[in-house]
């Protein structure tokens, strides 16, 4: 059982004990009129304003829980200077019109979705699919991921498989750069670092990478292809052509891969520009494959 599945199952645990015959069961008697609180006020140690914290702090999660329309989110704090955490923590959308496209076109079937960041799509996303559908949603940054897994379990979206993985060409090991040379955190900005890149001043972690056409069984059908990669597309995409020539989904890509790949990949399968959304470009198959 992965430990989504657990935080799933931990939670229905908790609802169910919360029901109100449970919370009538369990209830604490109510205090008799006179009788003192010292006993109430020693339950309860008041929080210092310096303390030396138990619990390993780089294990636990510093996180703000938002709400905006389509549901709740846990969101790192340390990436809250980030536009899409600050936009949902605001009680905003980030990226409205890329969730309404998406919403709009997946029709029965589903969706991939790669750079989850915390999860700030998987509600809007998951709400707007029919039955039986799923996300596929991908994100290679362990805090990140493990906040999405939170927000996945807070709005108990069953429709969603989350990978703690990036998406790349083939199954491999990467190096993704979490931080800034000044320690700010990148949060839905952190990047794989590439054989050509010059020498990054920054934290780094190694990371799996796996392949949409591994991830999604031949027996589904995807109709929106997503991906915010930072500059990772390109791989990305060769890792998805089994699906993409299966299924012929919409593709939403916030970087273009090189004009020539999108020439000998792209182009034959009938795909050709259909506009922008926010920061993407929109690719559909609007004509027959050659």
């Amino acid at each position: 059982m992965s430990s989504l599945d657990r935080m799933k199952r931990l939670t229905r645990r908790r609802s169910a004990a919360a029901s109100p015959s449970a919370a009538a069961e369990s209830a604490p008697a109510p205090a008799q009129p006179g009788a003192p609180g010292d006993a109430a006020r020693a339950l309860v140690e008041p929080a210092a304003a310096e303390t030396t914290p138990l619990y390993d702090s780089d294990a636990v999660i510093d996180c703000v829980v938002a709400y905006n329309k389509y549901g709740g989110y846990v969101v790192p704090r340390q990436a809250s200077h980030r536009v899409a955490a600050k936009a949902v923590i605001e009680g905003g959308v980030y990226e409205p019109q890329t969730i309404e496209l998406i919403r709009a076109e997946c029709g029965e079937h589903d969706v991939v979705h790669a750079g989850t960041f915390f999860g700030d799509f998987l509600p809007g996303v998951s709400s707007g699919l029919a039955p039986g559908a799923r996300v596929y949603a991908f994100e290679p940054n362990p805090e990140s991921y493990r906040c999405a897994a939170m927000t996945v379990v807070l709005n108990d979206l069953d429709n969603v498989e989350l990978v703690g993985a990036g998406l790349g060409a083939q199954p491999s090991r990467a190096d993704l750069l979490l931080t800034q040379p000044d320690g700010t955190y990148r949060g839905g900005s952190s990047r794989f670092l590439k054989a050509s890149d010059p020498p990054m001043d920054g934290t780094t972690v190694e990371v799996p990478i796996t392949t949409v056409d591994a991830m999604v069984p031949a027996d589904r059908q995807v109709s929106v292809l997503q991906l915010d990669l930072e500059g990772y597309e390109q791989p990305a995409l060769d890792g998805a052509m089994e699906t993409i020539r299966r299924c012929r989904p919409l593709i939403v890509l916030e970087s273009l891969p090189e004009a020539d790949w999108i020439a000998a990949h792209l182009r034959p399968l009938g795909y050709r520009r259909a506009g922008r959304v926010h920061y993407n470009t929109v690719f559909r198959p609007s004509a027959p494959p050659d």
